[in-house]
């Protein structure tokens, strides 16, 4: 009997198996990943894929009450929006003195959008906007987006008309300004463009 045509050692057939598993399974999980990389990218590079984001906040909408002068009522908390179409934000307002409404989105990137394109008007004591669009196109669908109402000072609201637009046309913040007071939010997910 020649020594090429004797059977190999039981655990001789094992090993080789596990590493040909482990291969195998890599090379799979590497191939996903990558065409994962392609569809959710598009033809962007990596550096341009926003960093992720803190978990959505919790919805403070709520019929007014003597401590809270400013609501939102709609939408529902986790209202599924198609970015393109947006969604009609509306709530009440109460006394506010000599603050104006400002509307805000914070966004999967940590940043804090202005999104009206001025004191939002609240006659009897009700106001409403059209958030519209919402987010980057299809880039950012199924991401949650928190939708801010805020009492802005005349400091704050100084430094609002003073902010100028990005590239993009975008007014942002890494926090709400000194000044600019959230006083209800709700969450929404982009489910579509």
């Amino acid at each position: 009997m020649s020594h090429g045509s004797r059977p190999a050692p039981r655990g001789f057939q094992r090993k080789y198996l596990f590493f040909w598993l482990v291969g195998t399974v890599s090379a799979v999980l590497v191939s996903f990943a990558g065409t994962q990389g392609l569809y959710a990218g598009g033809n962007e590079t990596s550096n341009d894929v926003p960093p992720p984001v803190p978990q959505p906040l919790t919805s403070t909408s709520s019929k007014p009450s003597q401590g809270q002068q400013v609501t939102i009522e709609a939408p529902r908390e986790l209202t599924k929006v198609n970015g393109r179409q947006g969604v009609l934000v509306q709530g009440h307002a109460g006394d506010l003195h000599d603050s104006v409404l400002r509307l805000f989105v914070l966004a999967y990137n940590g940043q804090y959008y202005l999104i009206d394109n001025g004191p939002v008007i609240a006659p009897n004591r009700e106001w409403r906007f059209l958030l519209k669009p919402i987010g980057d196109g299809k880039r950012d669908i199924g991401r949650v987006f928190t939708v801010f109402v805020a009492t802005v000072d005349s400091d704050c609201r100084k430094l609002l008309d003073r902010s100028h637009r990005d590239r993009t046309g975008n007014i942002s913040f890494t926090q709400l300004p000194p000044g600019c007071t959230a006083k209800a939010k709700v969450n929404v997910l982009k489910t579509s463009w």
